[in-house]
């Protein structure tokens, strides 16, 4: 489904459960307990398309759907008459190998078949009674049917508005939408990529950081944000984002498993940092930094994070919550580091976040690290204060207490 807004297209992707449950009889559907070469017989016999629910025990939408959905009168009217109803569960007995021949991604995914068992339609994701019964007459119709579209696709068409119209379809039914996806692009010209719709395609399907589409809006972000605001600083920056936590990742789980790769998965973490501030966007040394604090704190690795917390403090903390990035910097400092120069740069970072906002939590960690450098009079009347400011406040001032039993005796 797409909704059209004034700034921006907006897609929304049907719910789903990736990787439902005992039916509830009623009025509705009247779903059969037949083995699948039964289904097929019955299907033959009776010359009508089967509709399979595949479902998982676990799955929320699954169970909405057989509560809300299949003992719906019309729906269970409209689909025993017109095809042969059968749930199965996906996970358990012959649900298992057929979830591996219809290549199930994700629960409920909802099957319109022929006699033969061929794919004729199918969707994903919960449906309510009325989406239910278009998804019954699409099937029924042999130009609406996914099938229809994928055949067409195979068969060459790369009408804009064809590929429009079969990307939803794809999307509906948990499909593979990337071969769609790239057929539609090489119908646009580049000078046609800010326009509404292909704007929601880059907000759904652009995450590489060397396509074509997104070297475009790098070099044309001031067209994008003109039309879109800061949108697209948002896309770009979420790009990154993923793409940075993908190779960190990685690298977590070479070294969890040991692996001989370690040191090579490390190098393309790194290859890729170099690859992003290339590109040349302005706020990429920032996100880079913020993304190293996090990484290094995860691995441990403080040597490198001290590095990257001083050099993110002398290139310009970004503004947003500033006084909250210098305290927590500053705290981390406190509980990891031993180094007189770095404690001395993190006294700095939290006096500048007093300037700023004096709260309870950088006031606790002013204290620390008065008392950690030395200074523990000043340490002691700093954490009075962080009490008091906490009392006030209605905060819990524990951590200070403690703090003041640590270091003054």
């Amino acid at each position: 489904m797409i909704i059209q807004t004034k700034n921006t297209t907006k897609w929304l992707l049907t719910v789903v459960c990736y990787s439902c449950f005992s039916l509830a009889y009623g009025q509705g559907i009247d779903f059969s307990h037949l083995t699948w070469t039964e289904v097929l017989a019955q299907a033959k016999k009776e010359k009508k398309p089967i509709f399979l629910d595949a479902y998982a025990s676990w799955c929320g939408p699954c169970k909405q759907m057989t509560k809300q959905t299949f003992t719906d009168a019309k729906v269970g009217e409209f689909y025993n008459q017109n095809f042969i109803p059968v749930k199965m569960d996906m996970e358990k007995g012959e649900g298992i190998t057929l979830a591996t021949q219809y290549e199930i991604q994700a629960y409920p995914t909802l099957l319109f078949l022929d006699e033969n068992g061929k794919v004729l339609h199918q969707v994903c994701g919960f449906r309510n009674a009325e989406t239910l019964l278009t998804d019954g007459e699409n099937a029924l119709n042999p130009e609406e049917r996914f099938a229809f579209f994928a055949e067409k696709f195979k068969s060459g068409n790369r009408n804009p508005d064809f590929l429009k119209s079969f990307l939803q379809i794809s999307i509906e039914s948990c499909s593979d939408a990337e071969p769609v996806v790239e057929a539609y692009w090489k119908t646009q010209k580049p000078e046609n990529y800010t326009d509404e719709y292909n704007w929601g395609m880059y907000l759904n399907f652009v995450k590489d950081i060397h396509s074509e589409q997104f070297t475009y809006l790098l070099a044309n972000l001031e067209k994008f944000r003109n039309q879109y605001g800061d949108d697209p600083d948002y896309l770009i920056i979420s790009i990154y984002e993923n793409a940075l936590k993908g190779k960190a990742i990685d690298y977590l789980r070479a070294v969890s498993n040991k692996s001989e790769e370690t040191e090579q998965v490390y190098k393309d973490y790194k290859k890729l940092k170099e690859e992003i501030l290339s590109q040349g966007y302005s706020k990429a040394p920032t996100l880079i930094y913020e993304f190293d604090l996090v990484f290094f704190d995860r691995l441990g690795w403080y040597d490198e994070y001290v590095q990257t917390a001083i050099a993110y403090v002398n290139h310009g903390v970004s503004e947003e919550q500033k006084a909250d990035k210098l305290n927590q910097m500053a705290w981390k400092f406190y509980e990891n580091v031993d180094d007189p120069k770095a404690l001395a740069e993190a006294l700095k970072w939290i006096q500048k976040s007093l300037e700023m906002v004096e709260a309870y939590a950088n006031l606790d960690t002013y204290a620390a690290l008065l008392f950690k450098t030395g200074d523990l009079e000043n340490g002691q009347k700093m954490a009075q204060k962080a009490i008091e400011v906490a009392k006030e406040n209605n905060q819990d001032s524990s951590a200070t207490e403690d703090l003041i039993k640590k270091y003054v005796h």
